[in-house]
């Protein structure tokens, strides 16, 4: 059942469980029919443990993405709506719509993609969510007040979710009124924050935390100086952050090599690893911390890649 990215992602993680679970029975009944030593045993599911230990971090992520925009507890339900719920018997969340209302505690939920599972599940009233798309960027105002969760950090300000298609990006120096030497002293991931539109383009959304930051431009911003950019050799690295992901690819934040404003660049779903990509939400995420390399700077869009320098 893959319905949109979130869903992808949650059906990979299961599928990650079942293997793991899988691959551990079977090294421990080859230990006993003698097969392979103990300390490979051992190696091989202490491994296995931590990467269990790091499904349950991303899981809890996703669990705070839920309490956000999107998602709503907005009391009875009625056929029609668009909800998100949890599949029976799993931890993971999918989208469809209320097929009925049994008025015993539970919701029959059509599923939008069933992927070859069932088409319609009883679900639990208190695992299902009222589920509101995200806003197109063309759809916000510059100047409008929005709510918004802290959904990472970084050097040069803080990526808030205010439920668009996109996270806006709060630069260090529109906090607060005055001089901000620390952008974790300011906020923190998962706080909920009162967010002004600054400026929107194509791909990016600018936010501001006061008002009086909004410099009383209502004009997205123009093309960006890309020539520090143009002037690294391929191989430099550059780190930087995820800050959407798409289809196609993901959009990932840099830094200026000489300093200053942030850039957001684009890596196609080709340039995201070294092998073919099926799909990219189980490749990256919103928040992770990657590598990249300069494709090319030569107009007005920052062309970035994940491969390594000498991958084919």
């Amino acid at each position: 059942m893959l319905c949109g990215r979130s869903q992808s992602r949650g059906y990979h993680r299961s599928r990650a469980r079942v293997v793991a679970q899988v691959a551990i029975a079977s090294v421990l009944a080859a230990v006993l029919r003698g097969h392979i030593g103990l300390s490979f045993a051992s190696s091989f599911i202490g491994r296995a443990h931590d990467r269990g230990v790091q499904h349950q971090e991303r899981v809890a992520h996703q669990v705070q993405r839920k309490a956000r925009g999107g998602y709503e507890n907005a009391g009875p339900l009625k056929a029609g709506d668009s909800v998100e719920a949890e599949f029976p018997g799993t931890d993971d969340w999918y989208l469809g719509w209320v097929e009925k209302d049994n008025g015993d505690g539970t919701y029959d939920v059509k599923w939008e993609d069933p992927d070859g599972g069932p088409a319609i599940s009883r679900c639990k009233a208190d695992v299902v969510k009222s589920y509101k798309p995200p806003m197109m960027l063309s759809e916000l105002q510059v100047g409008q007040l929005y709510k918004g969760v802290v959904i990472a950090t970084a050097k040069f300000g803080a990526f808030v979710d205010i439920g668009a298609e996109v996270q806006g990006l709060v630069h260090i120096s529109a906090m607060r009124d005055g001089f901000v030497d620390n952008v974790d002293d300011e906020v923190r991931e998962g706080q909920e924050v009162d967010c002004w539109v600054k400026s929107v383009s194509t791909d990016k959304l600018s936010l501001v935390m006061v008002e009086s930051k909004l410099g009383g431009t209502g004009a997205a911003r123009g093309p960006e100086d890309l020539r520090a950019f143009a002037d690294l050799k391929w191989g430099e690295p550059l780190a930087g952050k995820v800050v959407s992901v798409k289809d196609f690819g993901c959009l990932v934040t840099v830094e200026q090599p000489s300093g200053g404003m942030s850039t957001t660049g684009l890596v196609h779903i080709s340039h995201v690893s070294d092998g073919f990509v099926q799909d990219i939400y189980s490749h990256v995420e919103v928040g992770e911390e990657v590598t990249v390399y300069v494709r090319d700077a030569s107009g007005d869009k920052l062309s970035l890649s994940m491969r390594s320098p000498n991958a084919s």
